[in-house]
């Protein structure tokens, strides 16, 4: 498979990914997970082991968010046998069901592993940059 191709795979995987975010769909977005028991996953401030805690995170994030805009930025994607990897920028809008709202730039680095023909995240980390680099006060 060319590195074209996979890249191609990478960008269309965390396309789906994102659309299943802002339709605010847990059970789509589960199904980007791989239910495997050593998978190592960060989500909301938290690090989390398995499927099941992925499953039950999602749900929270998806029962207490109102709207999501998922704006993505630079992304670079790649791949080494089974293994792929995508990593993209974002701008996030979020309405919570009280009605607050927030926006942030974030960014998404995910491990994707080709199971049963299809690319499944194994491992991914999300984070917000510093507003300013606290040696610059």
């Amino acid at each position: 498979m060319s590195a074209s191709i996979v890249a191609d795979e990478m960008q269309a995987l965390c396309d789906e990914l994102f659309a299943a975010h802002q339709r605010l769909d847990p059970h789509a977005i589960r199904r980007f997970y791989a239910d495997q028991p050593d998978g190592i996953y960060f989500w909301e401030r938290a690090l989390v082991y398995d499927h099941a805690e992925i499953a039950k995170t999602i749900d929270a994030i998806s029962s207490s968010v109102a709207a999501l805009s998922l704006t993505p930025g630079e992304f670079r994607g790649g791949v080494s046998g089974d293994t792929g990897w995508f990593a993209v920028t974002f701008h996030a809008k979020r309405t919570l069901v009280d009605g607050r709202e927030f926006e942030l730039d974030g960014r998404l680095t995910a491990i994707t592993e080709l199971i049963d023909g299809r690319w499944q995240i194994v491992h991914d980390h999300a984070s917000i940059p510093l507003p300013q680099k606290p040696w610059e006060e």
